[in-house]
């Protein structure tokens, strides 16, 4: 398939959401940790972004960043035909259910005639920060129009610093991700441009 080049901007992300119940952080990581080694040993069909919160409310975020519809097709037919793996990530979701007090998945397209100062460079970004509102409210970033009825807008930063700015320009809707490099299923174009950080995210 054709790959996501580093500094393009999606046109379909896969969203997958955990609200994590106060304090069950500690019992949710290995989780997932234990969900990404199977992906990896049981060949999941895309690359997927893991970023965790570092405000509240406290979430979990899994991004699978496409190029087209019809790349998500591939990607489900892939996922479809390896039932092994399907039976793999059900347990997983199991065991979540007891740390979650909720989760959703739903898939947002790009808007990109209501983008505003919208950019986008998998090499760098460390950090993300996501509002997810109704369609009438307008913040500034990459915007994406999700098929559950919400609007999902997006800034990263590399720093912390101009992550925390842009979550108080974006307002109260907006809340900060970090990279989890052990949660994510990382493409080789991100590990080519930054291995260190994503050693992190080295095969189990």
């Amino acid at each position: 398939m054709p790959m996501l080049a580093l500094n393009e901007v999606p046109a379909v992300i896969y969203v997958s959401r955990d609200f994590e119940k106060p304090g069950s952080e500690a019992a949710y990581q290995p989780i997932e940790e234990e969900g990404r080694a199977i992906c990896i040993k049981l060949r999941c069909q895309h690359p997927y972004l893991g970023l965790e919160s570092l405000s509240v409310p406290h979430e979990a975020l899994f991004l699978n960043l496409l190029l087209s519809d019809a790349e998500m097709r591939e990607v489900k037919a892939g996922y479809d035909a390896n039932p092994t793996l399907l039976a793999a990530l059900d347990t997983i979701r199991q065991r979540k259910a007891g740390v979650v007090t909720a989760s959703q998945e739903f898939v947002a397209r790009a808007r990109p005639d209501l983008s505003v100062t919208a950019s986008w460079h998998m090499g760098c970004a460390r950090f993300f920060v996501i509002a997810f509102t109704k369609p009438a409210v307008k913040i500034a970033g990459s915007v994406f129009d999700g098929d559950n009825g919400l609007r999902m807008v997006v800034r990263h930063e590399c720093v912390r610093e101009r992550a925390d700015a842009a979550a108080r320009e974006m307002g109260a809707s907006a809340n900060l991700f970090a990279v989890r490099a052990y949660w994510s299923m990382p493409d080789p174009s991100w590990r080519a441009a930054d291995p260190v950080f994503w050693s992190l995210a080295a095969e189990p």
